[in-house]
């Protein structure tokens, strides 16, 4: 686990030299079922930038910023 949570500094694997903070974490419901019957969710992670704008990021894209 990454711990990730509000407030922290982070960047996306694809763009290191963009950093931004954590102000949202959002579960998503899936419209469907799964194989085993079970309904199922995705977390996104939103984090805001400088430049003031905000973007939606799976937790497994997202990497702790050590600033």
């Amino acid at each position: 686990m990454k711990n990730l949570k509000i407030g922290s500094k982070v960047y996306h694997f694809m763009q290191m030299s963009r950093v931004g903070t954590i102000v949202r974490v959002e579960r998503v419901p899936m419209p469907f079922m799964t194989t085993g019957g079970s309904m199922s969710g995705l977390t996104k992670i939103i984090v805001k930038f400088d430049d003031d704008t905000e973007e939606a990021f799976s937790p497994e894209d997202l990497m702790r910023a050590d600033i």
